[in-house]
């Protein structure tokens, strides 16, 4: 069965409204399963430094755990790039069967173009080993 989860800084920090919204979107998207990695938007926002912050729930629904290491991150709106970039988050491993929330952040200079905040969608996926 899935959990939702919180990374432990998340967990300590976040405010009680936002830990609703996302119990909430948690209960409303678990059962949509068709793949093992699934992200749904939560916010996004660009920040004093001009950064893009995008906000998802990330579902791993498979039978293996995720670790949040060597991914690749787009940023979409519309079906058009708006920003890419390879992450690597060592401390985060997602486990089997476990939703949790995370922020993925562009730097403006990833930016294709201008974010319009309509139509999101972010993908993640592991990097393809050379």
């Amino acid at each position: 069965m899935q959990q939702l989860a919180f990374e432990a800084a998340w967990d300590k920090t976040i405010a009680p409204i936002d830990r609703a919204n996302i119990i909430s979107l948690f209960q409303e998207t678990v059962d949509k399963n068709e793949q093992d990695l699934v992200t749904v938007p939560i916010r996004q926002a660009v920040n004093h430094n001009e950064d893009l912050l995008v906000m998802v729930l990330i579902h791993n629904f498979s039978n293996a755990d995720f670790p949040l290491t060597d991914v690749h991150a787009s940023y979409t709106e519309a079906d058009e790039l708006i920003a890419e970039l390879d992450f690597s988050f060592p401390q985060l491993n997602i486990r089997q069967k476990t939703s949790i929330p995370w922020t993925f952040i562009f730097p403006k200079v990833t930016w294709q173009k201008s974010p319009s905040f309509e139509n999101g969608r972010l993908q993640v996926s592991k990097k393809k080993k050379n």
